[in-house]
């Protein structure tokens, strides 16, 4: 299994939050850990740190990330 960390910039809300940890839970990718930093007012970046062993569903997983209306950009390296 690789290690993924899973970048994604949007507004600061909870129920974004919510549709990224569902899409996780949907694809049953396992999380290390999910973090969340305040960078301007109502703005926000997210850090996702995940397992997998295909790097094609991480890629999937992050476009589909970056179509959420409240994301501005969503990126992954390993």
């Amino acid at each position: 299994m690789e290690k993924y960390t899973v970048m994604a910039e949007g507004k600061d809300r909870l129920d974004v939050m919510n549709r990224i940890a569902t899409l996780y839970l949907q694809k049953r990718i396992q999380v290390e850990t999910f973090e969340y930093n305040r960078t301007a007012p109502e703005q926000g970046a997210y850090r996702i740190t995940c397992l997998s062993e295909r790097k094609d569903v991480i890629e999937r997983l992050v476009n589909q990330i970056s179509n959420i209306v409240e994301i501005k950009r969503a990126y992954y390296t390993m």
